[in-house]
């Protein structure tokens, strides 16, 4: 993160993904980020932990960028999909009220 900043709780990370414009959010490895923040919330704790490291450690590979990012990141394939529900969208297109219904293979 910039200027030293750290994320201490899952609503910092919420907030400063929230933060950023429409077409980063939309990158797959921002996309991951929210799918982990949403396991943490709906499952709350070590095991669902361990069973998300279990499914995506098998599929880590280098950075997608060309020169390296400045905070520390373990990029993996994009291949699961979060099963996500939400009540509305709002006037700009994102999700309102979204909840985690679950992991699965993608394509």
């Amino acid at each position: 993160m910039s200027k030293g900043r750290q994320l201490v709780t899952l609503r910092d990370a919420a907030v400063y993904i929230q933060k950023l414009p429409e077409a980063e959010q939309l990158l797959e490895e921002w996309q991951a980020a929210v799918e982990a923040l949403l396991l943490v919330v709906e499952l709350s704790g070590p095991t669902m932990m361990a069973a998300l490291r279990k499914r995506l450690t098998p599929l880590i590979r280098k950075t997608p960028y060309a020169k390296k990012i400045a905070h520390k990141a373990i990029w993996v394939e994009p291949e699961l999909l979060a099963e996500i529900e939400y009540r509305a969208k709002s006037a700009e297109g994102k999700v309102r009220h979204p909840f985690f219904k679950g992991i699965r293979d993608g394509g």
